[in-house]
C-alpha cells in the first residue's frame, strides 16, 4: 500500500520513459549540432573549379539595390571549402567595411554527403545567422519570419532582417535534398517579393542538379 508520499510505479513508468525520450532526442540533437562544428572547423581551402564558380553571383546581381553605392568588383571574394565528413562549401562574400552603411552580400552553397546532415545544416545556418546579427551588433536585430513571401526546394526560411525597428536586409537559408543555401544581405533590402525571386530565382535553378 503505497504511502501518502508515494506514487504508484505503475503511474509512474509513463512519465519517466516520456522524460527519457525527451533527453535522448535533446541528446541527438547536441551532437548533432556539435559534430557539424568540430566539422566546420577541420575545413581546407580548395580552388574553385569553373563549375562551381559558375553556381556563384558577382554583385552586380544585388547593385539595383544598392541606393547610394556602387559596388567594387574587387571586393566581392569566391572560396571554396572541403570538409572531413565529405562535405563542401562554396561562397560568395561582399564586403566594404571601409564605407560606412556600406551593403553586405553573402551567398553560400553547401553539399552535405546526406539529407539529415543537410537538415541540420539548414537549422544550425538559420538560427545561428539569426541570433548571431543580434549579439554580434549593438543594434537590436531581429529577422521577421515571412514563409510565405519566398519558398524553395524541399524546406525554407525566408524572413526580413530589422535593425531597432527598421527593414535592413533579407535571409534565407533553403534546403534541396543534400544542398543547402544561404543568402545573406544587409544594407539593402528586398520588400517585395516578385524582386527578390528575379533575383534569387537564376542563382537557385542550377543547384537542382547539384542533389537528386
Amino acid at each position: 500500500m503505497p504511502g501518502l508520499n508515494e506514487t504508484p510505479v505503475g503511474s509512474r513508468s509513463p512519465w519517466r520513459r516520456i522524460g527519457l525520450v525527451v533527453a535522448l532526442v535533446i541528446g541527438v540533437v547536441a551532437l548533432v549540432f556539435f559534430a557539424g562544428a568540430l566539422i566546420e572547423v577541420s575545413g581546407t581551402p580548395t580552388a574553385l573549379s569553373a563549375r562551381e564558380r559558375a553556381l556563384l553571383p558577382a554583385i552586380d546581381a544585388f547593385s539595383a539595390q544598392m541606393a547610394g553605392h556602387t559596388p567594387e568588383q574587387s571586393r566581392g571574394r569566391t572560396s571554396k571549402t572541403v570538409f572531413a565528413d565529405g562535405s563542401y562549401d562554396l561562397s560568395f562574400v561582399y564586403t566594404d567595411a571601409g564605407t560606412r552603411g556600406a551593403p553586405y552580400v553573402e551567398y553560400r552553397v553547401t553539399v552535405e554527403p546526406t539529407v539529415f546532415q543537410a537538415i541540420a545544416t539548414s537549422l544550425m545556418l538559420w538560427y545561428g545567422t539569426a541570433y548571431g546579427l543580434d549579439f554580434a551588433s549593438t543594434i537590436d536585430f531581429e529577422v521577421r519570419r515571412r514563409d510565405d513571401l519566398f519558398a524553395w526546394g524541399d524546406a525554407s526560411r525566408y524572413g526580413f532582417i530589422e535593425g531597432d525597428g527598421h527593414a535592413v536586409g533579407n535571409l534565407l537559408v533553403a534546403r534541396r535534398g543534400r544542398v543547402v543555401v544561404l543568402l545573406l544581405v544587409t544594407g539593402l533590402h528586398y520588400d517585395d517579393p516578385f524582386t527578390f525571386f528575379n533575383v534569387v530565382a537564376p542563382l537557385l535553378e542550377p543547384l537542382e542538379a547539384l542533389s537528386p
